[in-house]
């Protein structure tokens, strides 16, 4: 009985408790390593890539070691197979990851924007100059009504060509429909109808302007189905090959072997309690073995051997005492009570069992404090959190999973105490003393839109400006996550950009200006070195590169900026 009681406190200290903590360690590796992967994928700093090898080498592939050593003395048949199934799972998790990693940043992670830096340039680049050819070709025809009408249907398809390039930038980078949408149902239906008719005056052309137009007509049956298979991409799951790949192989495993590790855990703590149970009623049994052999001793006493009463006091005393003192100890430490031990242990095997217990005792009370730690560093990760939002400069808030808002750092406050106007004019009911507790789309223009936006975690972060009012802001969103990769609610952070972007609008229109003008135009300096052509200049110097070089030997009109002038001429 008590070499089976001691049996059991070594499985206990010795099996059950580290098999347990080896599990955890596996788990905190893997969340380790997605969040390094995550950080790679964000913003590509070597840091990460050095995180998640350090959270391989160092968690995951040592705690999977010692379970398999542990795993030659389990008793459930079960985590044998389930730590089979992990170690495969495992290999395909890391192997999903190094793809992922290998990928991510790369030319080949954005298969449309492959498309439009290899293949749309070379063909749109001479759409533009066969056009262009043909336009200066017809500048130097007699301007009748029929040619005027021809050179306003090569101006219309030059036009619509460079919007539609730029448009399909515009989506590929933001994946804003509208984008889209300027393509598919305006700027090239526009330009179709216009080549079009181009085509059906081809009697109009010249010989040089019908040479230009067939090479025109070649390029663009190359590059028509272009902006269909980039618009294709961009709208599917595989625009962003890493972050697809992240969540249809990595993740998945990821949570798959979370659970198995969850279960294998639960597993040893339910063997544990079973364990120390099965260690008291042994204790208890002894007990009763004991009392046996005192029924025992009565019996030789009433057959009048009168020293057997003296042997059975003293061997009563020396084996049933110590027996439950330590059974008393085993009922508290059951009880949760970490600082009971047993004291005067004897050299003897009941001795032996006493210390077993005090060792188990020990080793539990130990793992009880590193849970503890853990714990009280997670509290502190996440007030140093709090913290670091309550200081920053930028206006945040936070919500539930419903949306509804939590909490606002003073930065927010202030700023919806700044525009509370604008915002009354989305919610009339807005009161910025009490921001707490309301739906945050109620502050956003198109709530039901921005709610479905917001509500899809698995998509964020997401990005949008919104009108309020006379103001624009930028929302940038993201997704709070607990310790447990389960989302718990966004962080929202609010940007007045409205100055921003009606700079940026200026500027847009000023520079579509200046490219389309037909007049000459080209900037300096205050040093007079050149800072801007527009495409007419070009043209010109380019016309009369020849006549230019008899006096600028050097002079290349395509390496003009940075070139300081002169009041007559370029040096």
């Amino acid at each position: 009985k008590v070499a089976d009681a001691q049996k059991l406190s070594n499985r206990l200290i010795e099996l059950r408790s580290p098999t347990a903590i080896a599990g955890i360690e596996v788990i905190n590796g893997i969340n380790h390593s997605l969040a390094s992967l995550r950080g790679w994928m964000i913003l590509g700093k070597e840091k990460f890539k050095e995180g998640r090898t350090s959270a391989w080498n160092t968690e995951i592939k040592p705690s999977i070691a010692k379970m398999s050593e542990f795993s030659q003395n389990w008793t459930n048949p079960e985590n044998v197979e389930r730590l089979k199934n992990i170690k495969t799972i495992l290999i395909e998790f890391e192997n999903a990851q190094d793809e992922i990693e290998k990928i991510s940043g790369t030319i080949e992670n954005q298969p449309a924007t492959k498309i439009l830096i290899f293949d749309a340039p070379p063909r749109a680049k001479g759409m533009v100059q066969e056009i262009t050819n043909m336009i200066d070709l017809e500048a130097a025809l007699e301007a009748t009504p029929e040619r005027k009408a021809l050179l306003g249907m090569m101006a219309d398809v030059r036009g619509s060509l460079g919007i539609t390039l730029a448009n399909i930038r515009a989506f590929l980078l933001t994946g804003d429909s509208k984008f889209e949408k300027n393509v598919t149902q305006t700027l090239w239906p526009k330009n179709t109808q216009r080549f079009n008719d181009l085509k059906n005056s081809m009697d109009l052309l010249t010989v040089d302007q019908k040479k230009s137009f067939l090479e025109f007509s070649r390029l663009r049956a190359e590059f028509s189905p272009l902006p269909g298979r980039m618009f294709t991409i961009r709208n599917g799951n595989q625009w962003n090959i890493a972050n697809s790949w992240l969540g249809t192989k990595a993740a998945p495993r990821a949570e798959k072997l979370i659970t198995m590790l969850q279960k294998m855990k639960e597993d040893q703590l339910q063997l544990l309690r079973k364990d120390s149970e099965a260690s008291k009623q042994q204790i208890a049994d002894s007990n009763k073995m004991i009392d046996d052999l005192a029924d025992l001793q009565h019996l030789l006493m009433i057959l009048g051997i009168a020293l057997a009463v003296v042997i059975s006091y003293f061997v009563t005393r020396s084996i049933k005492l110590p027996l439950q003192r330590t059974e008393a100890v085993a009922d508290k430490f059951a009880k949760g009570d970490m600082s009971i031990r047993v004291k005067h242990i004897s050299s003897d095997e009941i001795g032996r069992v006493a210390k077993a217990l005090n060792n188990a005792i020990t080793a539990t009370g130990q793992a009880r404090r590193e849970a503890e730690s853990a714990n009280k560093k997670a509290q502190d990760i996440a007030a140093k959190a709090n913290s670091a939002v309550d200081g920053s400069a930028s206006a945040m808030l936070q919500t539930d999973l419903n949306l509804t808002v939590t909490y606002a750092n003073p930065a927010a406050k202030e700023m919806l105490l700044r525009f509370g106007d604008a915002f009354r004019t989305v919610y009339s009911q807005f009161d910025h003393e009490n921001i707490e507790g309301i739906d945050v789309v109620q502050l956003l223009v198109n709530p039901e839109h921005q709610r479905k936006k917001l509500s899809q975690f698995e998509e964020l972060p997401y990005q949008a400006d919104i009108e309020v009012d006379a103001y624009t802001f930028e929302i940038n969103a993201s997704p709070m996550i607990d310790a447990n990769e389960a989302y718990i609610g966004i962080s929202l952070e609010l940007k007045d950009v409205t100055q921003a972007r009606e700079g940026a609008r200026k500027a847009a229109m000023l520079t579509s200006l200046v490219e389309s003008e037909e007049t000459n135009v080209m900037t300096v300096d205050l040093n007079r070195n050149i800072t801007y052509l527009n495409p007419a200049v070009r043209e010109l110097l380019t016309k009369y590169q020849d006549e230019i070089r008899s006096i600028l030997a050097n002079f290349n009109p395509e390496d003009l900026i940075g070139i300081r002038t002169k009041c007559n001429g370029i040096t």
